[in-house]
C-alpha cells in the first residue's frame, strides 16, 4: 500500500514538471513569436576565415531589440547597392558610422550622400561601418568587396 502511494506521488510530481516545463516552453514561444512580430528579423552575421564574421548581404532586420532596422546591401554594407559610374566616397569606421540606434536614413554616411548630391549627382557614399571591427579587417573587407576601387 505504502509502496503504491510513493509511485503516486511520484507520477503526480512527474505531470507537475511535466505541465511547469511545457507551460515554460509556450510562454517563451509566444514571447519569439511577439518579437518577432513587432520587430522584424535580426541581422544575421555570417562567417568568414579572415574578418571572423559579417553581415549577410541583402537583409533588413534590427541589431538589437528595440533599435529601428537596417538595410544591408547586396556587398554586406549598410545602405543602397554600389552603382556604376559614381564616384564614391568610402566611409570606414565602426558603430557610430554603421548608425546602430538610427534608420537608414538617419546615418551620418546617408546625410553626407545626400548633401553630395545637391553638388554633384555623381557622388555616392558607401557606410562600411561595422560594430566591433578593427581597422585591419575593414581594409580586409574593403579589398575582398570593392577590389577596383583606388585605395589610399
Amino acid at each position: 500500500m505504502q509502496n503504491h502511494r510513493n509511485n503516486k506521488g511520484k507520477a503526480e510530481w512527474v505531470i507537475r514538471i511535466f505541465l511547469f516545463m511545457s507551460s515554460l516552453f509556450l510562454v517563451f514561444t509566444a514571447l519569439e513569436v511577439t518579437i518577432k512580430n513587432t520587430y522584424g528579423k535580426q541581422l544575421l552575421p555570417e562567417p568568414d576565415e579572415e574578418l571572423l564574421w559579417k553581415y549577410a548581404p541583402s537583409q533588413t532586420g534590427y541589431l538589437y531589440i528595440g533599435f529601428p532596422k537596417a538595410t544591408i546591401n547586396s556587398n554586406g554594407f549598410r545602405g543602397d547597392d554600389l552603382k556604376e559610374n559614381k564616384r564614391n566616397v568610402i566611409m570606414l569606421g565602426d558603430s557610430y558610422t554603421f548608425g546602430m540606434n538610427v534608420q537608414d536614413n538617419e546615418t551620418f554616411s546617408y546625410l553626407l550622400g545626400e548633401k553630395l548630391a545637391r553638388i554633384d549627382k555623381e557622388y555616392q557614399v558607401i557606410n562600411t561601418g561595422v560594430s566591433a571591427w578593427d581597422y585591419s579587417r575593414k581594409k580586409i573587407n574593403l579589398k575582398e568587396c570593392m577590389p577596383n576601387t583606388n585605395q589610399k
